[in-house]
């Protein structure tokens, strides 16, 4: 049994019969498709993409505070003689929800580190921190630190 859709499937379609797109405000099957129609929607997708980079940049900043902090209470109560941050939290465009704080280390004796990794991922930390101790680690990760990290 043939449908009329099956015959209009079987048709070659003309572009003078389905111009694309439609002529400024002109409908097509019901739907208006002027560009003006698309603005709003265009508007609030730069909105959300502007309001999640500035939560971006806001996240890395706080992250940023949190890792001095780490620095200072290593420093202070594990006599840590030096503290590089390294990773996404130097690149707010990159930090995003799920980024944790890279933080690399030396002086840190080995049975002082995982009380020392707990104290700085305490009990309410918005962020978990990775302590990297460079005197226990493959030599390109040091390099790495050494080339692109930042002391704190």
């Amino acid at each position: 049994m043939t449908t009329e859709a099956d015959v209009a499937l079987d048709q070659p379609v003309r572009a003078e019969e389905h111009p694309w797109p439609p002529p400024q405000g002109q409908q097509n099957n019901g739907v208006v498709r002027g560009t003006d129609e698309f603005a709003p929607y265009i508007a609030g997708l730069v909105r959300r993409e502007q309001a999640r980079r500035r939560q971006r940049r806001e996240r890395a900043a706080r992250a940023l505070a949190a890792a001095q902090a780490a620095a200072d209470l290593l420093r202070q109560r594990y006599s840590v003689t030096r503290v590089r941050a390294f990773g996404s939290i130097l690149h707010p465009e990159r930090f995003h929800e799920r980024s944790d704080v890279d933080l690399a280390v030396e002086g840190l004796a080995p049975q002082d580190y995982l009380s020392a990794w707990a104290v700085v991922n305490g009990p309410g930390a918005e962020f978990e921190i990775d302590l990297v101790d460079l005197g226990d680690c493959h030599r390109y990760i040091v390099e790495a630190v050494e080339r692109e990290g930042v002391d704190l």
